[in-house]
């Protein structure tokens, strides 16, 4: 007899599904990696190989250190070691060894990634092991304390015939490679980072995967519960620094060399603001919010120089702005639920406006990674503006979030005319110019906070992207059953 408001809805889980969506994904993946492999990198200069290696390089890292910061929610900030060790292990290897062996070049480069993750990985036991009583800050300053020491100790590194591993470390610390060929090519960071991809999603799918999300949540209560934290702790920062050891190998053998200055503070830094731009917890997140990232520091450095009292004037206008905002007054009128249609034509019309930008891109002399890159990001983002469950949202927050930008330029250009006729400021700064790489970090700085003002957690949370979430965005409902007794 059925009972009247029993009605269970569930998700159909189908076992054959499952894995043709699985299968097919991969061999969409393999069958647009062979494509470009064979179609297009033989066309791509030396430039764009390297922006693309580069970018999915430092993409395997945020993953690796995602799994340390965001899923099992600790917060490390020498993960910049870890790729270091990595990298010269295989150097040593490969400088020692290379010219006697008689492998293949890729049975070679397999057995280096090995030495080289388990030589990382082992530095991820010894660091990871007496600092994991430590939380939070005090976490953070151990391992960034790690991983400048150990690149201060290799800078400085002077031995009787000055070198470290085999390293010949004089002016410009650098290492020829053997024959003066590269065993590493695009095809296996590709592939690397897809692996990468792969071991940590699959690691959150599995029983495991629970212990090390329980940590993030409250640690406390999963200790209660009976899981052994530290073991788990322990175990993300040794699969995480195995990770970026291979990263570290893969990227010195595509270089021919490797130097010091290749794995300072900033690459720490670099690595700790794509995870949280991704979304702490997100693997496909902090890939690509690696790869936009590390494009757009190589893209800066053809922004033309930027005159210093034009970028005073909108610091201190965006200072000024952000505290009336803060005040409510003026927040609450342009965040007004009477604006919401001005804020979408805004957003609209801006959009546009970027449309206009990226078509003119293709008509520059800029790399055609470049290119591509930002034709996707402009087309990713209008797709998630107009997604039907979310355009009420996601419009009008953008919307004020432009007319905010606007504000503060407008009110920044006759502001920096007023500074250029100051006579204290005139001295104080002149003519000088900053170079867009120089104040990359302002542009990073930026991105962020722009990031967190719009979505604090990151711009994809704690979701992955996937087919299910592509549908979700545009408005596909789950499969669902009623189910009555």
């Amino acid at each position: 007899m059925p009972l009247e408001a029993a009605a269970l809805t569930h998700q159909r889980f189908s076992s054959g599904k499952f894995w043709l969506v699985r299968i097919v994904s991969i061999a969409l993946l393999v069958g647009i990696a062979c494509l470009f492999q064979f179609a297009a990198v033989p066309h791509m200069g030396i430039y764009d190989k390297r922006l693309l290696i580069s970018a999915m390089t430092f993409a395997s890292l945020a993953v690796s250190l995602n799994l340390i910061n965001g899923v099992t929610g600790q917060f490390s900030m020498g993960h910049a070691g870890f790729y270091m060790i990595g990298a010269y292990t295989g150097a040593k290897l490969t400088t020692t060894f290379y010219d006697r062996h008689l492998m293949p070049d890729y049975a070679w480069l397999l057995a280096v990634i090995c030495g080289g993750a388990v030589m990382s990985a082992f530095a991820g036991f010894i660091v990871g092991l007496p600092s994991l009583r430590l939380r939070g800050d005090y976490l953070a300053i151990v391992t960034l304390g790690f991983g400048e020491i150990l690149r201060v100790v290799v800078n400085n590194q002077d031995g009787g015939d000055k070198s470290l591993f085999g390293l010949n470390l004089g002016g410009s610390y650098a290492l020829d490679m053997p024959r003066g060929s590269r065993i590493s090519e695009l095809a296996y960071i590709f592939v690397f980072l897809v692996i990468t991809i792969a071991i940590c999603r699959n690691l959150l799918k599995t029983a495991h995967g629970l212990a090390f999300l329980s940590i993030r949540e409250d640690e406390t209560a999963a200790e209660a519960t009976g899981i052994n934290t530290t073991k788990f702790k322990v175990t993300a920062f040794v699969i995480g620094a195995a990770l970026a050891g291979i990263a570290g190998v893969l990227m010195a053998h595509y270089n021919g060399s490797v130097t010091p200055n290749d794995y300072t503070m900033d690459v720490s830094f670099l690595l700790v603001t794509m995870v949280v731009m991704g979304g702490t917890g997100s693997i496909t997140g902090a890939a690509l919010a690696g790869i936009s990232l590390k494009l757009l520091e190589e893209s800066l450095r053809s922004v033309p120089d930027i005159p210093a009292v034009n970028l005073w004037a909108a610091v201190v206008v965006a200072i000024l702005f952000a505290a009336v905002l803060k005040r409510g007054g003026l927040g609450r009128v342009l965040n007004a639920p009477a604006l919401a249609v001005v804020r979408i034509v805004i957003a609209e019309l801006t959009l546009l406006l970027i449309a206009y930008m990226v078509f003119k891109l293709w008509h520059t002399q800029m790399s055609i990674v470049f290119k591509v890159a930002a034709s996707l990001v402009f087309l990713g983002c209008a797709a998630a503006f107009h997604a039907r469950d979310n355009v009420r949202k996601a419009l009008p927050t953008f919307g004020y979030l432009v007319t905010c930008v606007a504000v503060v330029l407008l009110i920044s250009i006759p502001l920096a005319s007023a500074f250029h006729k100051l006579p204290l400021l005139q001295k104080l700064i002149g003519d000088t110019t900053y170079k867009a790489t120089d104040v990359r970090w302002a542009f990073f700085a930026t991105a962020l906070v722009i990031t967190m003002l719009v979505r604090s957690q990151g711009l994809f949370g704690h979701h992955e992207f996937s087919w299910s979430f592509l549908g979700r965005s545009f408005g596909k409902r789950s499969e669902t059953v009623e189910a009555s007794a």
